[in-house]
């Protein structure tokens, strides 16, 4: 079970749970605290996500950003602090937004322009983080057995870890040779 309040950065009492806001749809409903500058998206009696707003239209989240993740950050100090995203995507009206599945976390950033390297952060979206699988053999979804970043090749002898890179093979490579066997 994830603990959320560690996540938002803040303790239970701490957080303002007056003034909330609900939205409700088929599927999910959201409850929303505009003062405070968060919405927890909630569906059959779960929280699936939160989503932390930055100081704009709203006050914004007020308490500390996980993963050392500040405001006034853009993205490409995010890509630096964390390394390359597992998804992106973007829209014309909404901007681009940023996936760290392993990390369960996605930011939205003001503009649609990826080469823009100075876009503000829009908003973080925290969820529960998926476990990655280095033993993953899905050409899809494989990912780096030492760094965890999708990868880009398999050990070529034994044909069971993945790699992102040369580099962190070789790094990989000192718990690996223990068991790396050529395969029939």
């Amino acid at each position: 079970m994830i603990n959320w309040y560690s996540l938002l950065g803040a303790r239970k009492e701490e957080l303002e749970f007056q003034g909330i806001e609900e939205k409700s749809f088929s599927d999910i409903a959201y409850l929303t605290n505009k003062q405070e500058g968060y919405s927890i998206a909630v569906k059959e009696n779960q929280v699936c996500y939160v989503i932390l707003f930055a100081p704009g239209k709203v006050p914004g989240y007020p308490y500390k950003l996980p993963y050392g993740i500040t405001w006034s950050q853009c993205n490409s100090d995010i890509v630096r602090r964390l390394g390359e995203p597992d998804k992106k995507s973007s829209s014309t009206n909404l901007g681009i937004e940023i996936t760290y599945t392993r990390f369960g976390l996605s930011i939205e950033f003001h503009n649609a322009d990826w080469n823009d390297i100075r876009n503000p952060i829009k908003s973080l979206i925290i969820f529960e983080p998926k476990r990655i699988d280095a033993f993953d053999y899905d050409e899809q979804t494989c990912f780096c057995a030492q760094c965890t970043k999708p990868s880009q090749f398999r050990c070529s002898r034994c044909k069971i870890f993945n790699y992102c890179s040369r580099d962190c093979q070789r790094i990989h490579w000192e718990i690996h040779k223990n068991t790396c066997r050529k395969r029939d």
